[in-house]
């Protein structure tokens, strides 16, 4: 009886919590959430690279701001929508906010999670390495010109390359946030506490982010194991 409403008074005072600081939550729940979920994923991927470590560490909160970011959009966008439309049934209303906010900034949130671990990669997840290798997205040997037009058309053609984003792990997140994502947010919506759906998401996110890890870090493991079979030729 005592470990439940231990369990029950935690919980209590994370929800509190939550309503009084939710972007503080949002950054400390995905801090905890992220980088247990890349220890777990590098683990599955037989070596943890300590630098990784650091890097998740330093992007997590700014998952945590954006995923607040993605609830607050679903939020407001099913506010649009009901009032512009009219009132429906809780579910309903619940999809709608899915689909108009999750659903839709979960596919930008994947590829920008794929290209800070492929460019974290490349740059040996130093950030300020990191940095330059996003600038340099916008320019293309094949590609003339430094104007709008030209640095644009230069970030696409970098973006289509699987070094820098994956299209098949990509598509598969795609298909898995337009399915899976889309109804866990529905119900979110439908059954959780507004202060509450953001850490839900993360929480939720914590799965999802070992997944996105293993197969963002496909070349990497490949490349170890071509490094392995190299050495026992030898």
């Amino acid at each position: 009886m005592d470990l439940i409403q231990t369990v029950q008074s935690t919980f209590d005072a994370y929800q509190q919590f939550s309503h009084a600081h939710p972007l503080t939550c949002a950054m400390t729940t995905a801090e905890a959430f992220f980088l247990t979920g890349d220890l777990i994923s590098q683990k599955l991927s037989g070596k943890v690279n300590p630098k990784k470590i650091v890097y998740t560490a330093v992007l997590a909160p700014l998952y945590g701001l954006t995923m607040h970011g993605i609830v607050e959009a679903g939020n407001n966008m099913g506010d649009l929508w009901n009032y512009a439309i009219e009132k429906g049934a809780t579910w309903n209303y619940a999809l709608t906010k899915a689909a108009l906010g999750p659903n839709l900034d979960g596919l930008l949130f994947n590829a920008i999670f794929f290209l800070n671990n492929k460019l974290g990669e490349r740059a040996d997840y130093n950030l300020g390495r990191v940095v330059q290798e996003y600038g340099n997205l916008t320019s293309h040997p094949e590609i003339k010109g430094t104007g709008l037009k030209g640095r644009l058309k230069a970030l696409r053609k970098n973006l289509n390359d699987d070094r820098n984003l994956p299209r098949k792990e990509f598509m598969q997140t795609c298909l898995g946030s337009l399915t899976l994502w889309n109804a866990f947010h529905a119900v979110n919506y439908a059954v959780t506490p507004k202060e509450l759906c953001t850490p839900f998401s993360l929480l939720a996110s914590f799965g999802w982010t070992c997944i996105l890890s293993y197969w963002s870090t496909k070349d990497l493991r490949k490349a170890r194991a071509q490094e392995g079979l190299c050495r026992k030729s030898q």
